[in-house]
């Protein structure tokens, strides 16, 4: 492993075996963001999954005396957003400022799961195998990805999900494209 995965696993061990302790310290973290996010007027935006895929809006904390249903409803004016492979967190109400994209595997159970929330509008992410390469002198991918993508029997329209990632600003019910890494 290397150290960002090192650190990725400390995290998610800390959030399993100190949650008190590890709210306290994202609270801290993300108060900074949003003082930071403020002085350059700009929305702070929060991803809390990395590499796990944690149900964060439904894991409670105290802090300060006060029981929190989730991190969300302490940062209401925060745009938390995360990639999940559980269909069944985007079938449930989420926070306001809560925005999850499905995660779409090459297995039966996730393929039928994701034909579903496309059906009902949701996004889905795709991994795709596509030559890496840029065009001589910009950050342009010499390789396109598909225009569109077929799950279920239907076409849905693929959006670029490598150019940034902000999932919460793209339109529901179409495919993020993401190139193989």
């Amino acid at each position: 492993f290397d150290s960002v995965q090192v650190a990725r696993i400390n995290r998610t061990t800390f959030v399993l075996t100190n949650r008190e302790a590890y709210f306290e310290q994202l609270i801290k973290e993300i108060t900074a963001l949003v003082a930071k996010a403020k002085r350059r007027n700009m929305l702070p935006a929060v991803r809390l999954n990395g590499t796990s895929d944690l149900p964060y809006e439904r894991i409670s904390f105290t802090y300060q005396g006060v029981l929190y249903a989730n991190i969300m409803t302490l940062f209401p004016d925060v745009q938390f957003y995360d990639y999940t492979g559980t269909a069944s967190r985007l079938m449930a109400p989420l926070p306001n400022n809560y925005d999850l994209t499905f995660s779409y595997k090459e297995t039966l159970a996730n393929h039928q799961m994701a034909e579903l929330l496309l059906k009902m509008g949701k996004r889905v992410a795709v991994v795709f195998k596509v030559k890496t390469g840029y065009l001589p002198g910009t950050h342009t991918h010499k390789y396109a990805l598909p225009k569109t993508y077929a799950i279920g029997g239907k076409r849905y329209k693929v959006i670029n999900g490598d150019s940034n990632d902000l999932r919460f600003l793209d339109p529901q019910g179409v495919i993020v494209g993401l190139r193989a890494k």
